[in-house]
């Protein structure tokens, strides 16, 4: 996922991305987290990911700001967070398995875990199958105990893009959207997180 249009352009792939989505694979004595650290803000696709650990019971939360790219998957999901922990899926993002009852209703935002801002959800026009839209993370900070990362989604609710930037239309004008997500990593509970 490259990130072409909006306010912090990215070009370049940073493979470690798919390493935070899978299992742990099978490595011998490798050190997940002295390598692979427990925190990390993938700049190129706007995604953070927060863990406990790299074990199957620890957490792992993941708040998504990636920009639209006529060649791949796009859905009205900017923002969306996900959060896995002690072997089972907690939060997700439901996309394709939301059957909100209108048309297109896996690409909408009422089909996933988002705010609708009087009503309306991120830009999107019935007649294009994908999600024209754009958001940013702007904001990062993270430390063995605490995480906190905000998604700037006003992009995503102002306009909806007929497949080029050059050709956005106007959807649902707001003053500002953000998501914001922290995560709590202290050790004397369980690692919680809270989405606002």
């Amino acid at each position: 996922v490259y990130k072409h249009y909006g306010t912090n352009l990215r070009e370049d792939w940073n493979g470690t991305l798919a390493i935070l989505f899978g299992k742990k694979p099978e490595l011998g004595n490798f050190d997940f987290t002295r390598e692979l650290g427990l925190f990390h803000h993938f700049e190129e696709s706007d995604v953070v990911g927060f863990r406990s650990g790299w074990d199957d019971n620890d957490m792992l939360v993941l708040l998504y700001a990636t920009d639209y790219d006529r060649l791949s998957h796009s859905q009205c999901d900017r923002g969306h967070f996900n959060m896995y922990a002690y072997g089972h899926r907690w939060a997700i993002d439901s996309g394709y398995g939301n059957d909100g009852k209108i048309e297109n209703s896996a690409t909408t935002s009422q089909a996933h875990n988002l705010v609708l801002i009087d009503s309306v959800g991120e830009g999107f026009h019935p007649s294009v199958r994908q999600a024209s839209i754009y958001a940013d993370i702007d904001y990062f900070a993270a430390n063995a105990d605490l995480g906190l990362t905000r998604a700037n989604l006003k992009q995503a609710y102002d306009f909806y893009v007929w497949y080029e930037w050059e050709a956005r239309k106007e959807h649902n004008p707001v003053q500002k959207a953000n998501r914001n997500l922290v995560y709590i990593n202290k050790g004397e509970t369980p690692p919680y997180m809270l989405v606002y």
